[in-house]
């Protein structure tokens, strides 16, 4: 029978060149983005390098610009009072367009996903309707309602109050903004909705929570990815915002666009007008950055436990205390998704679970013969480990065994991969991450979510990339949410009534 390993340092060297696809195969993907890049070099980075050399130009009032270098434009705008209130303002009003965005599209959005038939079509066709108007447009017609005369005024007049001066005020940029704004924080918000699994407000509701418990805990962290890339397009939008400012803020309330708008034609600075330009797009990079990375981090703290990479299992496990408890308050977890092995093991690790809930939750539950106790249930677990631990070092598989089959063998019976598919994939430079894989080849995607078919996958990715198997990713798998009875002691007669703030937790 001949052998399927490789036997000289040859066979090593090919296998280990294809593992690599030349750099020809990638030609064709470079040609087609060639005229992309190219459209975007021309209209964004050759706009952005004449604009950073033109802030190092010296301004004369008789002759213009001059060709020299100095750095006196930045020094005027960092060491004035003057650009210091202009900067302050854009982003204050950013900031404050932003708060309303959230707080009213967020709600707005949740809304539009509980709508079925034609009214969502309907309300869609609201939200979005301000996109098919000229910003200048919609300026005017705000300009129309705010003025001295015009329709809100008249409506206080008709109670005995006003008239107000709404007109060239900063409320009456915020208010047109926010107007103008919306849509960008409803469609992101709307689109991560679609995505929320319905069963995972069902299984809280049915563990007692209630909505508003449910909505909090539930949905809204759910939703940040969506209030994130909402809330950045808001942001950034505003703050570089012309139009608007300009028409109902008048020439007494500048922002930095309209700061650059008057220096480039007003008083034809052209340098000065660059530079407040290239601080404005670099606040607002940093604002918006920060911005990303503080909530993004918030965001991964509050959906993910820690996970370590468990030999045993060969696979990322979440990290768990000696009750099942994970790293994020609240999530406990037992059976297979715990690294548990039969069903013997995983029914005692979910006693062990129901217990270590009912102890977090202040619950009283029945102890004597016959009920067995967490010191119990944590010695039978450790001895099904130690005698699994045996079993695996006495019949272990072979390392990477799975890296050694035919291109026909089948990987996933669920959606009927073969290892040829991933190998093609892999060699051609489109997945060097296990998930990555899964979206482009819907490995790990069926009935099993990779519970059969996950190691098999990391095998083939780590020989095809030359990695260690922990450093090609963990498979994230959506696992179908079965809210389970925490223990028959909830409804024995003599333990206590569960309290309304442990409900709610």
């Amino acid at each position: 029978m001949d052998s399927t390993l490789p036997a000289t340092e040859n066979g090593k060297a090919d296998s280990a060149s294809a593992r690599r696809a030349p750099w020809g195969a990638f030609v064709p993907l470079w040609l087609m983005c060639l005229p992309a890049f190219l459209l975007f070099v021309a209209l964004v980075l050759v706009p952005l390098l004449m604009t950073l050399v033109l802030s190092f130009y010296r301004f004369d009032a008789t002759s213009g610009p001059l060709a020299a270098f100095q750095l006196g434009n930045y020094v005027e705008v960092l060491g004035s009072s003057y650009f210091h209130t202009i900067f302050l303002r854009t982003f204050g009003i950013a900031f404050l367009v932003t708060l309303l965005c959230v707080v009213i599209g967020t709600p707005e959005a949740y809304v539009l996903s509980r709508m079925r038939g034609p009214y969502r079509s309907m309300f869609l066709l609201v939200i979005l309707a301000p996109l098919l108007v000229s910003v200048v447009v919609r300026a005017f017609g705000w300009s129309m309602l705010l003025n001295s005369n015009g329709l809100v005024n008249q409506a206080f007049a008709l109670v005995g109050l006003g008239p107000y001066k709404l007109e060239y005020t900063t409320f009456a940029i915020v208010i047109a903004l926010v107007h103008v704004m919306l849509p960008f924080m409803v469609i992101p918000v709307w689109t991560a909705l679609q995505k929320l699994d319905p069963q995972t407000e069902n299984a809280a509701l049915s563990l007692m929570a209630s909505p508003a418990t449910t909505l909090r805990r539930i949905v809204l962290p759910q939703l940040t990815p969506g209030i994130l890339s909402g809330s950045l397009m808001v942001f950034g939008l505003s703050a570089s915002a012309f139009a608007i400012p300009g028409l109902l803020g008048g020439r007494r309330l500048k922002v930095a666009a309209t700061a650059v708008y008057d220096e480039f034609l007003g008083s034809l600075n052209w340098p000065l007008g660059a530079t407040i330009a290239l601080l404005l797009l670099l606040a607002n990079l940093i604002v918006m950055l920060t911005y990303y990375r503080v909530l993004e981090r918030r965001y991964a703290r509050s959906l993910g436990c820690r996970f370590r990479f468990d030999a045993l299992n060969r696979c990322w496990l979440p990290e768990l205390d000696s009750g099942g408890r994970s790293s994020v308050r609240g999530i406990y977890l037992a059976g297979d998704g715990a690294g548990i092995a039969g069903a013997d093991a995983a029914e005692l690790a979910g006693r062990r679970v129901a217990l270590a809930v009912l102890d977090d939750l202040g619950i009283r539950h029945p102890r004597g013969p016959g009920m067995p106790d967490a010191a119990s249930l944590e010695c039978s677990l450790q001895r099904i480990a130690v005698f699994r631990a045996g079993i695996e070092t006495a019949f272990a598989p072979p390392a990477h065994c799975a890296a050694q089959w035919p291109d026909h063998m089948t990987v996933c019976r669920c959606e009927e991969i073969d290892a040829g598919e991933l190998r093609r994939c892999i060699r051609a430079g489109e997945a060097n991450e296990i998930n990555r894989l899964k979206a482009l080849t819907r490995v790990g995607m069926g009935r099993c979510q990779g519970h059969l078919c996950g190691e098999a996958a990391l095998q083939l990715l780590a020989e095809e990339t030359g990695r260690p198997l922990e450093a090609v990713g963990r498979l994230r798998s959506q696992l179908p949410v079965k809210p389970i009875p925490l223990s028959p002691a909830l409804y024995a007669e003599d333990v206590a009534e569960i309290p309304e703030e442990a409900r709610d937790e």
